[in-house]
């Protein structure tokens, strides 16, 4: 079931590989505005999603998004 979707215009996103995760972030951020605890997110980037799930702080050049 889907409960919301949502589209936004992001600019000046570097590099190309960073959208999926600022995608990821702003699809976080909707399920906390939403109030709901649990949400699938779905996408294709696994390098993202591996980063995601680690315990370690990422020292790549999206780190700032994955923390968040």
């Amino acid at each position: 079931m889907v409960i919301g979707s949502k589209i936004i215009i992001n600019k000046c996103i570097s590099p190309a590989f960073a959208t999926e995760v600022v995608a990821c972030f702003q699809a976080t951020q909707m399920r906390v505005d939403l109030g709901l605890q649990r949400v699938e997110i779905k996408g294709d980037a696994l390098t993202i999603i591996k980063k995601t799930n680690i315990n370690r702080r990422d020292e790549s050049m999206i780190s700032a998004y994955i923390e968040d």
